[in-house]
Formats: structure tokens, C-alpha cells, sequence
């Protein structure tokens, strides 16, 4: 499965923890909150949350998104702010990866695991051991993308991060199903749509009928596979996200070719 498909790229910014990238990040905003930091008028936690969300919402310049994350590392770090400390280094991880540096990204991503555990922040270590896992999927390591894909839900299942819960179970039913573990595939996305269904989270329900399409489409379940990507399909229209839905098409066009 390509990027565009892989939840993680489409639900993460916001801390705790998911929007979609494609939906959540916004160049507009961005050139909107340099504004607010060229004025250099805030401080502290205000100047950080500043720093967080113009990392995230900077897409035209990766390396000013990346300026953005290291300023904010270096002050939580002088004011022994860990949370944001450790939000400071998602982002840079985040970044790295959309430029392509992963060995790097995941030290980053390392680093705000180490900060979350240090500080007894579980939903903190959970949610930095799954962009851990779904970075080494993207390097195409499977045994450590399942193998920490399995440590962070096993910890976010100690927390009340429902969403971020079902998001890594979508992600790692997304791996299993890449690798040919059809049930265990279809076991996490049964989870991960009953989660997303009660927090009334629309278009993670769609991205997981999309994924279970796909798993059925590759069972040479065709039918319940149109069906159901389908669906997703008619989800996404309405929630606009077309990037997704070109994915969609582009796998099942693949399958059927």
C-alpha cells in the first residue's frame, strides 16, 4: 500500500492526537501564524504551542517546518517543558519523514518515545512507538514495524486515547494485511472500526471500510470488496478527501487489471 493509504500520514498534528494531515494541515494558516511570529509578541507555552502548530501546518517549505520543530525543541528543552519537548520532536520526525529522511525521523521519533516514558506519559509513549512502526513499514522492515506497531497499542490501551487506539490498530491491520495475515488484518480493522464508529469519528470509519476492502479484494472477495470500498469511497466524497479516494481507485483498478 502506498502512502496515501496509511492513516498515519492523514491523522497526525494535533497532540492528543489524530487530525488528518490532508484535512488538518493548511498552507493558509501557516503563512497566517508567521504573522503572529514575526511579531515575536508571545512567550512560554504560547510561543511553544505557536512553534507546534506552524510546524505542522508548514507544507510549502519542509525545511522551515523543520526550523519551526528544532525552535521549539530548543525552548521546552531550556524551560523543561517536556510535553511540548516531546511534541517538538513528533514534529520534527513528522517532517524528516515527508522529506524522505527516515533514519532520521525515526531518531526523532526515538527521542519523544524516551521523553514520554521518562516523564510517566503513556498516551505520549504509545502514540511515538506507532510513528516508530510506521516508519520502519515504510522502509519495508515488517518485523519491526509489527513488533512496535504491538507496544504502542498495548500501551494505548491503558490509556482513554481511543482514537489514537484505533488509528494505530488501523495501521497495524494495515501491515499485517501487506504481509498476508488476511485475519489478523481484518481482526484489528473489526476493532478499529468499532472505536471509530462510537467516538463518531467519520472518516477514520472510512479509511477502515477502505482497508477492509482491500484485504477482501486481495482474498479474491470482489464483490464484498467493491462494496465496501464503495462505501469508504461515498464517506470520503463528502468529507472531500479526494487523495484518498484516488488511492482507492488506483488499488482496486490494480487488483482488477
Amino acid at each position: 500500500m502506498n502512502r496515501g493509504s496509511k492513516a498515519y500520514y492523514l491523522l497526525i498534528g494535533f497532540f492528543c492526537f489524530f487530525i488528518f494531515q490532508g484535512i488538518g494541515q493548511n498552507q493558509k494558516k501557516a503563512d497566517s501564524l508567521a504573522l503572529i511570529y514575526a511579531a515575536d509578541s508571545l512567550s512560554g507555552s504560547k510561543k511553544m504551542e505557536l512553534l507546534r502548530q506552524l510546524a505542522y501546518h508548514e507544507t510549502k517549505d519542509l525545511d522551515l517546518s523543520l526550523s519551526y520543530a528544532e525552535e521549539l525543541i530548543g525552548l521546552a528543552t531550556k524551560d523543561s517543558n517536556f510535553r511540548y519537548q516531546q511534541r517538538g520532536f513528533i514534529q520534527k520526525g513528522n517532517t524528516l519523514r515527508m522529506k524522505g529522511d527516515l533514519q532520521l525521523a525515526l531518531d526523532a521519533f526515538f527521542k519523544s518515545v524516551e521523553i514520554a516514558r521518562e516523564t510517566g506519559f503513556l498516551a505520549g509513549e504509545g502514540f511515538g512507538l506507532t510513528t516508530v512502526a510506521d516508519t520502519y513499514s515504510e522502509q519495508g522492515d515488517s518485523k519491526n514495524a509489527e513488533f512496535y506497531y504491538e507496544k504502542g497499542i498495548a500501551i494505548l490501551r491503558q490509556t482513554n486515547d481511543s482514537v489514537s487506539l484505533a488509528t494505530a490498530l488501523l495501521n497495524a491491520g494495515d501491515e499485517y494485511s501487506k504481509n498476508g495475515k488476511y485475519d489478523l488484518a481484518l481482526r484489528n480493522f473489526e476493532e478499529s472500526g468499532d472505536i471509530f464508529k462510537l467516538s463518531n469519528f467519520l472518516i477514520g470509519t472510512a479509511y477502515n471500510k477502505g482497508n477492509i476492502g482491500m484485504v477482501l479484494a486481495r482474498q479474491g472477495k470482489h464483490d464484498e470488496a467493491t462494496s465496501s470500498i464503495t462505501e469508504a469511497v461515498e464517506m470520503l466524497e463528502d468529507l472531500e478527501d479526494y487523495y484518498a479516494i484516488s488511492d482507492y481507485y488506483t488499488y482496486m483498478s490494480d487488483i482488477y487489471a
